[in-house]
C-alpha cells in the first residue's frame, strides 16, 4: 500500500505528532522530482523547491527521532494549560517592575538636580545608574509600558 508516493505522504502524516511538511505544501511529484512550498519567515515570501526524489527522502528522513525519543513540543511552564495561567502572573510582575523603575527614577530626579549638557545646555536624560564598579542601565524594558 505504500508503494503510492500522495497515499504515503498523507499516511505518515496522520500518525505523526507534528509533520515535517504539511501535505498541502507538496505541490508536484512526477516519479522523479518533488516541488515543494516554503515561506521566508523573514519576508513572508513563499518560494517553490524543485528537488530530486532521493533529496526528498534525505531530508525528510533528517527528521525522524532516534528510537525511544519522546517528542514532547511544550512542557513545563511552557505546557498551553501552565502558559494561559502564568502570561497575567508574568504581566503583573513586569508592570510591578516598570513602577517601581518609574517611581525610582522619579524620586532620584526629585532629589538630585537635574545636570544639564555642557555642549548644549538642555537637560540630561538617565540612561544608567554606576555604583561600586557596577552599572544598571534604564533601558526602555523598564520604563516603556505595555503595548
Amino acid at each position: 500500500k505504500l508503494s503510492n508516493a500522495r497515499f504515503t505522504i498523507s499516511y505518515i502524516g496522520r500518525y505523526t505528532k507534528r509533520p515535517v511538511i504539511a501535505e498541502s505544501r507538496i505541490l508536484e511529484y512526477d516519479g522523479k522530482s518533488v516541488v515543494f512550498s516554503y515561506e521566508d519567515q523573514a519576508t513572508s515570501e513563499t518560494f517553490y523547491v524543485r528537488i530530486s526524489v532521493e533529496e526528498f527522502i534525505v531530508r525528510l528522513i533528517q527528521h525522524i527521532p532516534d528510537k525511544g525519543f519522546r517528542q514532547i513540543r511544550y512542557g513545563g511552564i511552557f505546557a498551553s494549560r501552565v502558559r494561559s495561567n502564568l502570561i497575567p502572573i508574568v504581566n503583573t510582575i513586569l508592570e510591578n517592575i516598570r513602577k517601581s523603575v518609574n517611581m525610582f527614577i522619579g524620586n532620584l530626579q526629585n532629589y538630585l538636580e537635574i545636570p544639564l549638557c555642557p555642549a548644549c545646555g538642555c537637560e540630561m536624560l538617565l540612561i544608567g545608574i554606576s555604583h561600586n564598579g557596577k552599572y544598571v542601565q534604564i533601558s526602555e524594558t523598564y520604563t516603556s509600558h505595555p503595548p
